[in-house]
């Protein structure tokens, strides 16, 4: 069957075992999960109604799910495609890696097609996604951004690549 789900689980420490929360049924053509837990220092995140959950990627499509909601946070956001690969594309695109990173204020991820190009994935208000195109590096199979601001990225075949990024 082509059905996918994403099961959610949680410890029971009373019971000293795991419990199955949750099951929901998420598109087909979904590929990549993105953990993406909020630490309790980041509590203005949770009183925005961000609670700790997963980034769902499907063919060029994102959408965020939490253990509270039965299906997947809707509306699913588009990811934006090259113009020169529009013509040709039939839309599906595949996120090969993913760094998340907790800030003060914030929560992001830079999610990888398989094309090289970075996208910032952000929460806006009411825990809304917002997409937008951040660089194109060579393809990845991890990558990291330091504190000092440099961003670090394992290439897939070929030499490593580490970047500064500059403050505005």
């Amino acid at each position: 069957s082509g059905t996918r789900h994403v099961a959610f689980y949680q410890f029971d420490t009373g019971l000293h075992q795991v419990v199955r929360v949750l099951s929901v049924n998420v598109s087909p053509t979904s590929h990549y999960l993105a953990p993406c837990p909020v630490p309790r220092q980041h509590s203005s995140l949770a009183r925005g109604g961000l609670v700790s959950g997963v980034l769902l990627c499907s063919d060029g499509e994102v959408c965020w799910l939490q253990l509270r909601e039965r299906e997947p946070m809707t509306p699913r956001v588009c990811l934006p495609i090259r113009a020169s690969l529009a013509a040709g594309s039939s839309g599906a695109m595949v996120v090969n890696s993913c760094f998340f990173t907790p800030h003060a204020t914030q929560c992001f991820f830079l999610i990888q097609n398989e094309y090289g190009d970075l996208f910032k994935v952000s929460f806006g208000g009411s825990a809304h996604l917002q997409v937008e195109y951040f660089d194109t590096v060579p393809v990845s199979t991890s990558m990291h951004i330091s504190r000092g601001g440099t961003f670090f990225v394992a290439s897939e075949s070929g030499a490593h690549s580490l970047y500064v990024i500059a403050r505005g």
